[in-house]
């Protein structure tokens, strides 16, 4: 829903202050160079999303509608919940200075366009976690709002946080990471409005993925594993990579993403939950920022230069059928059921 090579034994813990160290180019939350160039354009800035359907092989490439405000947009993450029903969240420009407008945009099965489902001034959205269509959460900006198939709820947010830069369900419980306040990870139960604070390393996590009881996460150029006990252990660190993307196809079997700025791959990698990491050998200099896996055997990658590729265990990694966006295009998330797979993007035109 994101490599190394010196290895770290356990890193320190304690309260988690918000990390301040440069952080690779577009990380979730924050603001996108190059969609913003022409963000006064109404018609410079789209947000749009195409899907490969697995029966069939066809493929559809639509644009979110025009907003409200006049302006651009952004996209911020991508998620299919099973039924099909395609969720799209990020932020409405304003055209003027200050917060930009939160926003869903959602697709059902039965539905040939989307809509606008929610939107909040001065919150921007920018992460999903859901169990169904209807019970999905989303996080963004000082926001943490519910759906429940008939309304959406704020939520109380956790003390001392004003982002969420992560977010997951795991079991009865829900798990936020925010990179702007007195702590960085933070649990509840669904049930329940009082928040517990994890220990956890000072970094800005933008990917929360549990394998089991077991969690991964993944700070610029840093892969990080919390086993069940509570201990973090650092399992890849290499300067110029950076971890956003996992892909857990079992508690034994997971895959990460994250490439090396401007170097060679490793693009994905593979570990067995047991502390080690398997290369997987990629086109030279290709730089993969979104992982979503139909299986074990087929993953899909969403490329920094705007390509979609896929790895088959069998015949490595090739190109899909889903559209190219083009190099300025930094934005791009990955999501699927058994049915499709799906890339929300940006799209700019180049710069004048």
């Amino acid at each position: 829903m994101l490599v190394r090579i010196s290895i770290a034994a356990v890193i320190a813990l304690g309260a988690c202050k918000d990390d301040k160290a440069p952080h690779p180019p577009q990380p979730a939350n924050t603001p996108a160079v190059d969609a913003r160039v022409n963000r006064d354009d109404p018609a410079s800035i789209t947000v749009r999303l195409a899907r490969l359907t697995f029966a069939t092989s066809a493929v559809e490439d639509t644009a979110m509608p025009p907003s409200p405000l006049g302006h651009g947009g952004q996209v911020r993450d991508v998620w299919v919940a099973p039924d099909g029903t395609e969720l799209v969240t990020g932020y409405l420009y304003t055209g003027v200075p200050g917060p930009d407008t939160g926003v869903v945009w959602r697709r059902r099965p039965s539905e040939s366009t989307f809509a606008i489902a929610y939107t909040t001034p001065e919150h921007e959205l920018g992460r999903f976690a859901g169990r169904a269509a209807d019970d999905v959460f989303v996080g963004g900006t000082n926001k943490l709002v519910h759906f429940d198939g008939r309304s959406w709820k704020d939520l109380d947010f956790p003390p001392g946080a004003n982002d969420i830069s992560a977010i997951a369900v795991k079991g009865d419980e829900l798990w936020v990471a925010s990179s702007a306040g007195l702590d960085t990870l933070f649990r509840r139960k669904l049930d329940e409005a009082t928040w517990h604070t994890e220990p956890c390393p000072t970094e800005r996590f933008d990917v929360l993925a549990f394998a089991g009881d077991d969690l991964y996460t993944g700070s610029g150029p840093t892969l990080y594993h919390r086993h069940p006990d509570g201990r973090w252990d650092t399992e890849r660190s290499t300067t110029g990579a950076f971890y956003n993307g996992f892909y857990v196809a079992s508690p034994t079997s997971i895959y990460a993403t994250g490439g090396i700025m401007g170097g060679t791959p490793p693009v994905l990698l593979h570990s067995r939950n047991d502390g080690k990491w398997t290369d997987i050998a990629a086109p030279a200099k290709t730089i993969a920022g979104a992982i979503w896996g139909r299986s074990p055997t087929e993953i899909y990658l969403g490329t920094h230069d705007g390509a979609v590729m896929v790895w088959r265990d069998k015949t490595g990694f090739s190109p899909t059928a889903l559209p190219v966006p083009g190099p300025s295009d930094w934005e791009i998330y990955l999501s699927g059921n058994a049915d499709k797979v799906v890339v929300a993007y940006q799209h700019t035109p180049p710069r004048r």
